[in-house]
């Protein structure tokens, strides 16, 4: 069915405002129904159906605003922007493994959270409910308005997913670019700790956002600009760098307005483009993407760095292989949590840590390691033996036995994965396996062609590049 019968457009100082005319046969039931928007990539919201329509037919028209209304009834209103937003865009689709990724430390310890902070047009991103719950805060969610809140204390937080403005503490302050990577929203690991009145820096050795408590509410100041103010009188006046001012409001040019109101940041330091977390260090590229044939020696001399460099940054034996595929630390250490400690565990359990491929899990798992899993629900035990991987691990069974009892733990092959725990150097990982042999294999006479997918949080799958929620699911309920 066509969800729009026609459209007008009005003509504003802002752009125009479009009015889309939804079809009278469309129940408000199934309206509500269009309008909710979630990660099932099967079925398009109305968002996702708004944002094509325009593009589609006003691809050369500034639209500032979007109405929907059935015969002389408004259901809603709202900017362009945050239909933009709210409809599936490249980052949500693009695989997360691509994106820079860095630490976070507060009070000079390391936060772990299931979803890794990442660089996103050279500012560094950090889920905001994980950093909200670290940082002693707490965080709401109203799915029929789309709004965010955070509650930390006396300070109060909130925006709607997609939109340029939020409030905090009552009053209206310009929003940050913000996202939605698999599910969960992120934004900028400055713009929010400065909101949360933290001191912010960036450590270019270990690629760390380094943040000290201050007090929430003082990070920023509001000014309202003048007649015959500048950028450069504001810069002046406040000691602040001009782009400080202009990241801090996501100005994209020099002009200001009488009566427009700024946020001047009150722990601005000297020195221009402190969004900028991460910059690039000699050799000029940071990291690298295996190509087949590609050895550790080969891309020194290609990159103009040493063998030793590669191995120590990424916490390699001199004896391990490259994946074609891989992507490899050149000019600094690859990012790495220490969640979890080898001899930590002394039998293998049926609940495990989570510990994060690409920042833990893949310097802990290698190729040759033979380890013991453990199936969550039955607590049935067998082992494997890791043929490879890199964006999760792949395993075969080391014995017709452990073949016979993954048989019997999925009575018939699947995809369908299951919680497993494994045990490996005294430590107990959750992980999610698929029960389906495929592809090659290096173990004769085990009874099984081929071998089976293990993820930890955040592996990520060969075919869409992107973390599977199935094996995710699986992954915490072997940490439950």
């Amino acid at each position: 069915m066509n969800i729009f019968t026609g459209h007008k457009l009005e003509l504003t100082e802002n752009g125009y405002n479009i009015i889309l005319e939804l079809n009278p046969s469309t129940t408000l039931a199934e309206f509500a129904s269009e309008f909710h928007h979630d990660n099932n990539e099967n079925n398009e919201s109305l968002y996702e159906t708004v944002h094509r329509y325009i593009k589609r037919n006003f691809s050369n028209l500034k639209i500032a605003k979007v109405k929907l209304v059935v015969g002389s009834l408004l259901l809603v209103s709202i900017p362009f922007t945050s239909v933009t937003a709210l409809a599936s865009n490249t980052i949500v689709k693009e695989n997360i493994n691509n994106l820079k990724r860095v630490n976070i430390t507060l009070d000079n310890k390391i936060q772990n959270y299931h979803q890794s902070p990442v660089i996103i047009n050279n500012r560094a991103y950090v889920p905001l409910s994980e950093f909200i719950e670290s940082a002693g805060g707490s965080v709401w969610w109203d799915g029929k308005s789309k709004t965010v809140g955070v509650n930390k204390d006396n300070l109060k937080f909130s925006f709607v997913v997609g939109a340029s403005k939020a409030t905090l503490n009552g009053k209206s302050i310009d929003m940050a670019p913000h996202y939605i990577i698999d599910g969960r929203v992120v934004v900028p690991a400055r713009f929010i700790s400065e909101i949360l009145g933290f001191n912010v820096g960036w450590d270019n050795t270990t690629r760390s956002v380094v943040l000290t408590r201050g007090t929430p509410g003082e990070a920023a100041k509001t000014y309202t600009v003048q007649a015959g103010d500048s950028l450069w009188k504001i810069g002046n006046k406040f000691s602040v760098p001009i782009d400080e001012i202009k990241n801090r409001n996501n100005l994209t040019t020099d002009m200001i307005e009488t009566g427009q109101k700024l946020l001047i940041p009150t722990d601005a330091t000297t020195e221009p483009n402190t969004t900028i977390y991460y910059e690039e260090t000699k050799p000029k590229v940071d990291t690298y993407r295996v190509l087949a044939g590609d050895t550790v020696n080969g891309i020194a001399k290609k990159l103009g760095t040493s063998p030793d460099k590669i191995l120590k940054y990424n916490y390699m034996d001199p004896n391990q292989f490259l994946n074609a595929g891989q992507t490899i630390s050149i000019s600094t250490y690859a990012p790495r949590n220490y969640t979890i400690t080898p001899g930590e565990s002394a039998v293998p359990e049926r609940r495990g840590k989570v510990v994060d491929w690409f920042r833990e899990g893949q310097y802990l798992l290698k190729r040759g390691d033979v380890f013991t899993i453990t199936d969550v629900d039955t607590g049935l035990q067998f082992r494997v033996k890791m043929m490879g991987g890199y964006n999760h691990s792949d395993i075969e069974p080391l014995t017709p036995h452990d073949t016979t009892i993954m048989r019997r733990l999925f009575n018939t092959w699947t995809w369908r994965p299951r919680a497993v725990v494994i045990f490996k150097d005294g430590m107990n990982i959750a992980g999610s396996l698929a029960g389906m042999p495929h592809a090659h294999d290096t173990i004769p006479n085990n009874n099984v062609t081929g071998h089976f997918d293990l993820y930890l949080s955040n592996s990520i799958s060969h075919n869409t590049g992107m973390p599977s929620q199935n094996h995710q699911r699986m992954v915490y309920k072997a940490a439950k």
